[in-house]
């Protein structure tokens, strides 16, 4: 266009302004991103693995335990066992009757 200088374009002025923005925006953006993934890792994994290790030992125990009450009831069923099949006839029988309602 005659007349007009390339100096005075509005629209390249706000072309480069947008880019201005968007650059600043992004710049933002990628920091917050970073400041989030730090808190993370400052923050939330130890809290993560400090309830893994926890919920971990408590599966082991519970297993350790479950383990040490069958071996328990094994030695009770061989030493008693007309007791431990009589216990067994009842708990059927009561079992069945609960069913049968």
């Amino acid at each position: 266009m005659p007349g007009k200088s390339a100096d005075a374009d509005p629209l390249q002025d706000l072309r480069t302004a947008a880019r201005g923005l968007s650059d600043s925006a992004e710049a933002e953006i990628a920091e917050l991103r970073r400041k989030v993934e730090q808190l993370l890792d400052q923050r939330v994994s130890p809290i993560v693995t400090h309830v893994t290790e926890t919920a971990g030992t408590a599966a082991r125990e519970a297993a350790d335990r479950v383990r040490r009450n069958a071996d328990d009831l094994v030695e009770q069923v061989r030493a008693r066992p007309v007791t431990s099949l009589g216990l067994a006839l009842a708990a059927g029988f009561l079992l069945a009757s609960l069913m049968r309602r």
